[in-house]
């Protein structure tokens, strides 16, 4: 971490009027008596300053000096722009909305680091709604280091292996929570430390002018404002290298990267910066949330072998999808990372009737081959993991043991999602914050909007509920309110473009699916947090299997933004059949699942966003494997065109590229479905593309959008002597 002088916007005039009309309307909600949660911003200016703060940055992250690029890069607040989480859990819904487009308020940082700051923003003294940023700087007293406010040199110091050490508590906090000893991190720094020592060390006693030039344009990359580190490289080397090292290193230090008054300072009194952070007596940990990296399972239920690794992704709502043919495991897979969530301690401490209700006995839950179950979840970076191990004695008891590092709230939802007709009490439904038995139990009911409204009968928290449930379900022409009685009221638009009230029974099946979710969610968030000032920041995990059932298509298509939008801090993990859902995903979301009789069940992650690809597109593509979208007899046809295609590529293996591709041709029966081409080039490639196709039909981990792919289509392309249409 290193101080950053912000220079003035002047690049973006829109940011200006962006910022001056959504203050209007937060001036406007803020000046009624009852608020729940401010209006999002809704624009589109933040996403096009990016490139700006890659300039004000030096392509660097604020917080831990990690070069980065567009595609492991986020637009982050530093002060939260909604649910801001302070001491002891409590969150402010308001704070710091109207910072949204606030330019000294927006940082660059990179994925890990914005994970893992999330919305925790903990002060000794809260300011008030509206009150400018320069003001809060001073009167709040953040827990966070603000690299553009604060010197980060006065409370963390690099050591020699490369760790960060906190110096004042506000610097030990400000490691914690970004998580700034990763160990890809202190492995690069160590080795940023060693190259600075090695260099500094020759420059100070090489007499060649030639190689001192070489060596002092390499020290001035390492500790410049553009180095990966620089800032704590800079302080490294005023700090802790000797005298005649520090001099030789001292004329390449550049301004920007610390302040002038570090520069002078050749070593800092401990003493004296702990009188910095008298303030933070009434220090409380914040908590903290990880994301999944790895995923392992052997031996549970249906599941043989199955691991895959999983990125950690940009932005605060992270939705996850599987997507297979059905009997993989897509179900299996989600109960395991279930499982794996919960731990062995409270998966143990379910009595005996809640424990039949997942199915924890040896016949369902270990694989029929296997002697015992092992489940492995792995935590940002790989660095906490839970493991369990199910085993199962003579008399088919079964034993769960494991280690726990992270137990967090998880919520899991199966496919068929039943809402209750009265409020449910049963001990499995409302233990330890956490719902779960409709995954592994199709006739399990969930509590919904039955049991939400029996336990939370304040305005507040009602008001919240009706303001989510809209935000979600608003577009669809159905409002909810909360009239003086505190009942919640469902309207409808009727085909005469008006609103009439109707009762939840009368929804169509789709809506009660998500209001049901929804309201599941809710309940369990209201409980187990700080009440309504928690929703918009709690972090959980939700599970949904067969996310698009029962759902219109133009709700599959937008309903993973919508869980996104009102609850950014939870991470979704669903399995669907879609490709409408599919189209709502970010690159990296997407796991797709294969059978491969080497490897078992395999996950290819690989996949760029599908944000613009037609459903027929992917269909078509191997994420489905439809040979085409117009009828069974077409299909079939093409199967066997790629059989037969697949038996003449094998009987001519060693014959040259251009002798198999003129070696057959394409069915007279697939002229009238579009797949025949003009000219003889045409055909020829249009031959070598089904080449590509039948060769691999076997694959499980062949992927058409894999970069592999392409480089291998194209060096066949040249090979052909094709390659200048190209």
């Amino acid at each position: 971490m290193r101080y950053i002088q912000r220079t003035d916007y002047f690049n973006h005039s829109q940011l200006n009027l962006e910022k001056e009309k959504y203050l209007e309307e937060l001036k406007e909600y803020f000046s009624k008596e009852q608020f729940v949660r401010p209006p999002k911003y809704k624009g589109w200016v933040l996403k096009e300053i990016k490139y700006d703060l890659f300039n004000e940055f030096e392509h660097k992250c604020a917080f831990c000096e990690t070069i980065v690029e567009e595609s492991t890069s986020v637009v982050e607040h530093f002060r939260p722009i909604g649910g801001a989480r302070r001491k002891n859990g409590q969150v402010d819904n308001a704070y710091y909305a109207w910072l949204t487009l606030d330019w000294e308020n927006l940082y660059l940082s990179c994925i890990e680091c914005s994970k893992y700051k999330g919305n925790n923003f903990s002060v000794a003294n809260p300011g008030k709604i509206m009150m400018p940023l320069e003001r809060l700087r001073e009167t709040e007293k953040a827990d966070l280091i603000d690299p553009c406010y604060l010197d980060p040199s006065q409370h963390i110091e690099l050591n020699d292996k490369g760790k960060l050490e906190g110096v004042t508590r506000i610097g030990q906090e400000t490691i914690r929570v970004l998580e700034l000893n990763r160990p890809n991190l202190v492995r690069r720094r160590l080795s940023k430390i060693t190259d600075l020592f090695n260099d500094a060390n020759l420059y100070v006693y090489q007499g060649s002018p030639r190689y001192k030039a070489e060596l002092k344009s390499r020290i001035e990359d390492l500790v410049s404002a553009k180095g990966e580190f620089s800032g704590l490289l800079a302080q490294y080397a005023m700090t802790r290298l000797s005298g005649e090292l520090r001099d030789g290193v001292k004329s390449f230090l550049k301004f920007q990267v610390l302040p002038p008054s570090v520069i002078k300072r050749t070593q800092k009194s401990l003493d004296e910066s702990q009188t910095f952070n008298s303030v933070y007596f009434d220090y409380i940990p914040i908590s903290q949330f990880h994301s999944i990296s790895r995923i392992e399972i052997q031996g549970f239920k249906g599941i043989k072998n199955f691991r895959t690794d999983v990125r950690m992704l940009e932005g605060k709502g992270a939705c996850y999808s599987f997507l297979g043919t059905n009997g993989l495991g897509k179900t299996t897979i989600l109960q395991a990372i279930t499982l794996s969530l919960l731990g062995a301690e409270r998966l143990n401490n379910l009595d005996v009737k809640s424990k039949s209700r997942l199915g924890l006995n040896a016949k369902d839950i270990i694989h029929r081959n296997y002697k015992e179950a092992r489940i492995k979840v792995s935590f940002s970076n790989n660095e906490l993991t839970n493991e369990l191990l199910i085993t199962k004695s003579e008399n088919q008891r079964v034993t769960i043991f494991g280690d726990t590092d992270f137990s967090p709230c998880v919520l899991s939802y199966g496919s068929y999602r039943l809402a209750a007709k009265s409020q449910l009490k049963d001990s499995l439904s409302n233990a330890m914050g956490f719902r779960i038995q409709s995954l592994f139990n199709e006739a399990a009911r969930l509590n919904g909007i039955q049991g939400i409204f029996k336990r939370h009968k304040n305005r507040k928290s009602l008001l919240a509920i009706a303001d989510i449930l809209g935000s979600i379900l608003g577009s669809e022409g159905v409002k909810f309110e909360i009239n003086q009685k505190q009942k919640l009221l469902i309207k409808r638009l009727t085909n005469n473009n008006e609103f009439e009230y109707i009762n939840f029974d009368v929804l169509s099946a789709g809506y009660k699916t998500v209001v049901t979710i929804v309201c599941d969610i809710l309940d369990v968030l209201l409980s187990v947090e700080q009440g309504v000032n928690s929703l918009e920041s709690t972090q959980a995990y939700v599970l949904i299997d067969e996310l698009d059932a029962h759902l219109h298509p133009s709700w599959r298509l937008k309903i993973l933004q919508a869980f996104r939008d009102a609850f950014p801090l939870i991470h979704f993990y669903v399995s669907t059949h879609d490709p409408l859902i599919l189209r709502s995903l970010n690159g990296g979301e997407l796991l797709i699942l294969r059978e491969d009789q080497e490897d078992g069940l395999v996950a290819i992650t690989d996949y760029p966003s599908l944000k613009g690809a037609s459903v027929d597109q992917l269909l078509t593509s191997d994420m489905f494997g439809l040979q085409t979208t117009q009828d069974i007899e077409t299909e079939n046809i093409l199967q066997d065109y790629y059989k037969d295609l697949e038996r003449v590529a094998n009987e001519s293996r060693d014959a040259e590229l251009s002798t198999k591709v003129d070696s057959f041709d394409i069915p007279k029966e697939l002229e009238y479905i579009g797949n025949t081409a003009l000219t003889k080039r045409e055909r020829m490639l249009m031959r070598l593309v089904d080449l590509e196709i039948a060769n691999h039909r076997r694959d499980p981990k062949y992927s058409e959008w894999s970069q592999e792919t392409i480089e291998s289509l194209f060096e066949k392309v040249k090979d052909l002597g094709m390659a200048d249409d190209f």
